[in-house]
């Protein structure tokens, strides 16, 4: 039988993978670097990868930013700009993924700037204290339609950055368009992938009630978005019940 792996070796190096990337590794970094092998590192120190990043001082996304930092002056100013070029989605599930539909709805976040207003992405990226979660694309005439005119268009998929940051945000400073029934359903799809992480199972299939639960609100804010039912026709319509 192999003898078993001393628990402060491992911790060990841990450290000194954290001292040489300059941030606690993660699962795949470890399983590039590490002496031991992720599995080894999950299975002495986790359950999670989460709570084995703690051992290095790793904090979660809630714990290191709070919304109510954000002035009433930046966070009526990013209500304003989302109300305006915002939008709030649940991204259906890929023909071609072959997970169905036990994987790939997802909510994302998207907003559109003109190109010429560039400093609007920085100063979101200011107020949300964060620039790794955002994806931007270029748009351009040429690739998106002769009328099309150039812009950026910023992707928010990440999990914390929705849940811990903007969220919250809207929440404190919230929109004043019928968009905010966009945001109040978008924001039960979070909750749903919220709690799944939360609960250990983040890499884990969703429960049947989660896959429903997801396929009923992608419907139902398509329904929304043609502004032709109030929001209390079309939970009823969905059998859909709000979570704070």
């Amino acid at each position: 039988m192999p003898e078993k792996i001393n628990i402060d070796d491992i911790l060990t190096d841990l450290q000194n993978m954290t001292n040489l990337l300059g941030h606690p590794p993660s699962y795949e970094e470890a399983k590039k670097y590490g002496k031991f092998g992720s599995a080894t590192y999950q299975r002495r120190l986790g359950p999670t990868w989460e709570i084995v990043k703690r051992h290095v001082g790793w904090k979660a996304d809630y714990e290191t930013y709070s919304p109510s930092s954000v002035s009433p002056e930046d966070g009526s100013w990013l209500s304003g700009i989302i109300d305006g070029e915002g939008c709030f989605r649940i991204q259906k599930p890929s023909k071609t993924s072959g997970l169905g539909l036990s994987k790939s709805f997802a909510p994302v976040f998207t907003l559109s700037i003109r190109l010429d207003d560039r400093n609007i992405i920085d100063e979101i990226f200011r107020i949300l204290e964060t620039s790794k979660s955002l994806h931007i694309d270029s748009r351009t005439g040429d690739s998106n339609g002769p009328n099309a005119n150039p812009a950026y268009k910023i992707n928010i998929r990440d999990l914390p950055c929705l849940a811990f940051r903007l969220i919250p945000i809207l929440e404190r400073y919230p929109l004043r368009s019928k968009k905010q029934n966009d945001f109040i359903l978008f924001k039960q799809a979070v909750n749903i992938f919220l709690n799944k992480a939360q609960s250990g199972r983040k890499n884990m299939r969703y429960t049947e009630y989660e896959r429903k639960t997801l396929e009923k609100l992608y419907h139902a804010m398509q329904d929304i978005k043609k502004y032709q039912s109030s929001l209390q026709d079309i939970l009823l319509k969905y059998n859909l019940q709000l979570s704070n």
